[in-house]
């Protein structure tokens, strides 16, 4: 366990869970892994499977930063300072290379399903030094974007069916078989696809009763 005030998270292969001890106000960022690597300014393999303190981070400037948050009593007004902050970052930070922007959009475009191999070729690299390139500034290798790619896929395909075969979906989202996605899914959500399927059905009912 790891007590941090305000934090950045990096890029996780497994599912991580935040607690709060009381009442808390908060506003989480949702970044990508390309702008985070922009935006900070460091190589995202670096905070693979942790979380760093936001302060410790970018020092000076984020603690005044959160300062600044804190003392406004108006959103509207916070999502203005937040603005400019990252605004600031994005145009004074160093664009990362095009080719791993470009091969995160095929996993993306593929849902996952597009071979590491053939991206290497597209590129003109050697695999190794894709996968190298990549993880360093995405935090992942291919492969492991790809599997949250291909999870999400299968979670939007949950959400929009009527009957559930979890042994359909799985082949449609492009797993080998259920069992290749049920160690996804547990490795991603903690819990297996049973149940969070009685999850979203309690919360279905409670919904419709409230």
């Amino acid at each position: 366990v790891v007590e941090i005030d305000s934090f950045l998270a990096g890029m996780h292969d497994r599912f991580a869970t935040s607690y709060s001890d009381g009442n808390s106000f908060c506003c989480q960022i949702n970044f990508t892994p390309l702008g985070a690597h922009r935006l900070f300014g460091l190589p995202m393999a670096e905070l693979t499977n942790t979380i760093v303190d936001f302060a410790d981070l970018l020092g000076k400037d984020a603690a005044e930063l959160l300062v600044r948050l804190r003392d406004c009593d108006d959103w509207a007004a916070r999502f203005g300072i937040l603005d400019r902050f990252l605004l600031q970052r994005h145009f004074t930070g160093a664009e990362g290379r095009r080719e791993i922007a470009w091969a995160m959009r095929q996993l993306e475009l593929s849902d996952g399903a597009v071979q590491i191999g053939d991206l290497a070729t597209e590129i003109g690299w050697s695999r190794k030094k894709l996968i190298h390139s990549f993880q360093r500034e995405t935090g992942l290798a291919p492969k492991g974007i790809g599997r949250i790619y291909r999870l999400n896929r299968m979670l939007s395909l949950l959400r929009g069916s009527a009957k559930v075969s979890l042994a359909e979906l799985a082949h449609e989202s492009g797993y080998y078989d259920q069992a290749h996605f049920n160690r996804d899914f547990r490795d991603f959500a903690g819990l297996t696809p049973g149940h969070y399927l009685a999850e979203i059905a309690l919360d279905a009912l409670q919904t419709a009763a409230s």
